[in-house]
């Protein structure tokens, strides 16, 4: 079964070049996650907020057990 609380985030790096690290644990044990990160042009993302604007998208590009 899958859980919203699953995962834990136990640190997370800065982005570098478009890409940042994420520790995870889970019930299998510790991840280390490479993500590229990229920023998406989105027009009114809000009502609040019509004017164009950006999301960050979080794409996984590398995953390593750790330990």
């Amino acid at each position: 079964m899958r859980r919203a609380d699953a995962l834990q985030v136990l640190a997370a790096s800065a982005v570098v070049d478009g890409q940042a690290s994420v520790r995870l644990a889970g019930p299998h044990g510790q991840l280390q996650v490479t993500v590229r990160v990229e920023r998406v042009p989105a027009e009114g993302l809000t009502c609040a907020n019509p004017r164009p604007g950006y999301f960050l998208a979080y794409q996984p590009v590398r995953i390593d057990p750790v330990g």
